[in-house]
């Protein structure tokens, strides 16, 4: 991967950041996630960014192209974080919890429960409550 590319990646992270994430800061802290009827729902301002996030497979930028990842450096992928921690860190909590969970399975979970669960939570495909 060429500068040209990794410049490309940053800028668009940077993109999404302040045109989609940083917007919806305030009224994501206003509105606040509720519990009803054993779903959790979360502000209706993170459905939108979160499909953005998910199209544009941000959950997974430093891990393995094997297992559904981008294989950007861990220096590039920490630098879009602090874009979109920057921008909005409750929003972040959600695709961050998503990773993490596909992380363990990748990990340490067995081949049926790796084929079951790992590409749709590397994806956000129903592994979120913003689906």
């Amino acid at each position: 991967m060429n500068r040209k590319v990794l410049d490309m990646v940053v800028n668009e992270a940077r993109n999404l950041a302040v045109k989609e994430l940083l917007p919806i800061n305030a009224a994501g802290d206003q509105e606040g996630c509720r519990f009803e009827a054993g779903t959790v729902k979360v502000p209706e301002s993170f459905h939108r960014a979160f499909r953005l996030y998910r199209e544009g497979e941000w959950i997974t930028l430093m891990d393995d192209p094997e297992v559904g990842g981008q294989g950007l450096p861990v220096s590039v992928s920490m630098a879009i974080a602090e874009y979109f921690n920057g921008a909005n860190c409750s929003f972040c909590m959600y695709p961050g919890l998503c990773h993490g969970a596909g992380k363990l399975i990748e990990l340490y979970g067995t081949d049926d429960q790796k084929n079951l669960f790992l590409k749709n939570m590397y994806m956000g495909n129903g592994a979120d409550p913003c689906c």
